[in-house]
């Protein structure tokens, strides 16, 4: 785990967690309190990164792919995989409370950075927008149904950036039922998508590892990272 600050703005080492196989992969909490990784076995694994200690393991479903992304203030997890049945964990205490389920299974789960949405994408391709508390449908985007790949929302949670299997990138404005931007297409296919911390930026990362910077208003291309 890396540390930077503004006392120490090059990145310093932090903590050494011992993530041996079968731990699949490690996400950070927003807040930089824990980390989450998942094994084999269809756990999630939290950590707490003051210690490095394991905290506890949350049972989620079957042995198959598990999604899981913290909530903004790092409070919950919100987790969905295979079966399709959306939980929202609390990480203080291990209780988990069911939002939704999604028939089909779930491919990717996102937090809304004010907390106040989550965007499940299913494996048809229709992502749904729940209501954080309850779990009500805000609203699905049926747009362009196709296997997802990726999401990302603005800072300011109207944005929902999705990439799809087939290498295509979109922006939908959730707060309006206007149809979504399309990315210009690239040659290599979109990867992933990172808006910058005041959202006027969005980063675009293509499979021919490059880097194309739009101007998030319009899709005006700024520049390109060329990657090795």
């Amino acid at each position: 785990v890396l540390h930077r600050s503004e006392q120490h703005p090059r990145l310093t080492l932090l903590r050494t967690l011992r993530i041996q196989p079968p731990d699949q992969w490690l996400s950070l909490d927003p807040v930089g309190r824990r980390a989450v990784s998942r094994h084999k076995d269809g756990t999630l694994v939290l950590w707490r990164l003051d210690t490095g200690a394991l905290e506890r393991r949350l049972t989620v479903g079957p042995k198959r792919r598990t999604e899981a992304h913290f909530s903004p203030r790092g409070r919950y997890l919100a987790t969905a995989g295979a079966r399709g049945q959306v939980r929202r964990w609390d990480v203080e205490t291990g209780r988990a409370t069911t939002l939704a389920t999604v028939p089909g299974g779930v491919r990717v789960v996102r937090y809304a950075p004010d907390g106040q949405l989550l965007a499940v994408a299913d494996r048809r391709g229709v992502i749904h927008l729940l209501r954080t508390e309850g779990g009500q449908t805000e609203r699905t985007l049926t747009y362009h149904p196709k296997p997802v790949f990726a999401l990302a929302w603005s800072p300011d949670s109207r944005v929902l950036g999705v990439v799809h299997w087939d290498k295509s990138g979109w922006l939908y404005d959730v707060t309006s039922k206007a149809p979504p931007r399309r990315l210009p297409p690239t040659r290599d296919g979109w990867h992933a998508l990172v808006f910058a911390r005041d959202g006027k930026t969005l980063f675009a990362a293509d499979w021919g590892r490059s880097i194309t910077v739009f101007r998030a208003r319009d899709l005006h291309v700024e520049r390109t990272l060329v990657g090795h």
